[in-house]
């Protein structure tokens, strides 16, 4: 379920219509109070901003809901909050899993084994004391022993992708579980090919002959994350250029200047703009006048290191943001441009010449400013170039037809 800033549901998918107090065809608009009033555990799990649910929903047949219930941040513009996304994981079936093993101990090695995904046991030392056939197979591993007394640590890289190192996560984890009974964190292992894949991996207390251990789900979302990571790619990258666009460029150049800011040292900020658009799409036609942008993104990759940010904020406007180095002023910078652009109208095929303005601005880490700031120095110091190319009577590289 989707809900805005106010608290009210602007959408929802099919599978969360049994959950509705309302009719779907009016549940949109309604506060979030309202469309769950019917699920008060449901409704508290969305307060608190997520946790297991386990209730009687009243109503015909009078289902049981067993859920894990995640509570997300929708970011707007600039990062505001715009709203939160509400996913409800149906775990009844591993629910049910946890309280026949209760019962049974053959119920629910025979539930264990089945399972068609991964199900396995830790102690309170973090090993792994037993596991399914889904655990090992999903690793790579060639049988049950080669999992058995490891640790989590042992099948993951040194870091987890948020940060933390993968021996210190499991420590907190473990001790997590056994505090309050269970816990729910994302996990990245390593297979025995060396592919990455990420599991939500859920964790419950239980106790088994006395003897409290933490029985834990491993469920693949490698896909679900690669999605969401294409995605963002996609709402920070160009289309026909394939560089940053200026989003992507406002939120990687903020972090270059914090890097900035941590080891003392200046970035150079270099405003191009493509000369003569207009009359190549004129003269030309617009599919020549796409070749030129994308020419002018490969001259400018070219003449910038891979760690830099290089651009396209605009029609024809672009922007490379580099950190300096000792052994690279950012003078080099525009001379690397100029080398290639002259390179590339000595051997293009194309019915003109390119002729770019630049300016470039300075950030210095004693007098900070906002990208913003070095973004209106960088334009002002190209549209002088291009005045003063404008004022020339036969300005070096200007676009001629060939």
């Amino acid at each position: 379920l989707a809900f805005n800033h106010a608290g009210l549901l602007v959408d929802f998918n099919r599978a969360a219509v049994p959950l509705l107090s309302l009719p779907p065809q009016t549940a949109v608009g309604s506060t979030r109070e309202d469309v769950l009033a019917k699920s008060p555990r449901l409704l508290a799990a969305v307060r608190a901003g997520g946790g297991q649910v386990d209730e009687l929903c009243p109503g015909p047949g009078e289902q049981r809901l067993v859920a894990q219930v995640t509570v997300t941040p929708l970011r707007g513009g600039r990062g505001r909050e715009a709203g939160t996304l509400v996913l409800i994981h149906d775990i009844y079936e591993l629910k049910m899993a946890e309280e026949k093993l209760r019962d049974s101990e053959e119920r629910f090695r025979l539930l264990f084994d089945a399972a068609p995904e991964p199900i396995l046991l830790l102690d309170d030392l973090c090993r792994f004391i037993d596991c399914n056939g889904a655990a090992v197979r999903l690793l790579g591993l060639p049988s049950q022993e080669s999992l058995l007394q490891c640790r989590p640590s042992d099948f993951s890289p040194l870091c987890q992708p948020d940060g933390h190192l993968s021996s210190e996560k499991e420590t907190s984890m473990v001790r997590t579980a056994f505090v309050d009974g269970g816990t729910t964190v994302e996990w990245e292992f390593l297979r025995s090919d060396g592919a990455g894949i990420i599991v939500d991996m859920s964790i419950t207390i239980i106790s088994i002959k006395g003897e409290n251990l933490l029985l834990v789900h491993w469920r693949d979302i490698t896909d679900k994350k690669e999605n969401e990571r294409k995605l963002r790619e996609l709402s920070l990258i160009d289309e026909l250029t394939g560089l940053h666009n200026r989003r992507g460029f406002l939120t990687l150049a903020a972090q270059h200047m914090k890097i900035a800011d941590r080891l003392g040292r200046g970035v150079v900020l270099l405003y191009v703009d493509l000369d003569n658009m207009k009359w190549i799409n004129d003269t030309f036609g617009h599919k020549q006048g796409d070749i030129a942008l994308m020419d002018t993104a490969d001259i400018l990759r070219a003449s910038f290191r891979a760690s830099d940010i290089v651009s396209r904020i605009g029609g024809d406007e672009f922007v490379g943001f580099a950190l300096e180095s000792g052994d690279d002023p950012g003078g080099s910078i525009t001379v690397r441009v100029q080398e290639n652009l002259r390179a590339h109208n000595r051997r293009a095929d194309r019915p003109h010449r390119l002729s770019l303005s630049f300016g470039t601005a300075r950030y210095d880490v004693l007098e900070p400013c906002t990208i913003e700031q070095l973004l209106d120095r960088g334009d002002k110091a190209m549209y002088r170039q291009k005045q003063m190319k404008k004022m020339e009577k036969a300005p070096d590289g200007l676009l001629q037809e060939k």
